[in-house]
């Protein structure tokens, strides 16, 4: 599971209520947890699944130096303490 990996936490982390994801760096995020999980390390195509599955996106969230973007993904069905059942709900728009 990425978001509970602990060699992630600095890349993807759950929101304090537990209600959406945060990534952090997506650049670093793609290089090094992407190709781990998946066949691709490609940024635009994660971001393109989860929309795909009706996640809602952001990232309009800048760090400090205003150079590194925080994605923030949300569904109604994905949340930290949902039962793993409750992701067979998220279906493809």
């Amino acid at each position: 599971r990425i978001v509970e990996d602990e060699g992630n936490r600095n890349l993807i982390s759950w929101s304090p209520c537990g209600d959406f994801l945060r990534i952090y760096d997506c650049d670093e995020f793609a290089r090094v947890v992407l190709p781990r999980y998946f066949r691709h390390c490609n940024w635009t195509s994660f971001v393109r699944q989860l929309n795909s599955n009706a996640c809602g996106s952001s990232n309009s969230i800048k760090s400090a130096d205003k150079s590194v973007l925080t994605w923030e993904f949300k569904h109604e069905s994905f949340r930290r303490d949902a039962p793993k059942n409750q992701l067979s709900q998220i279906k493809r728009k």
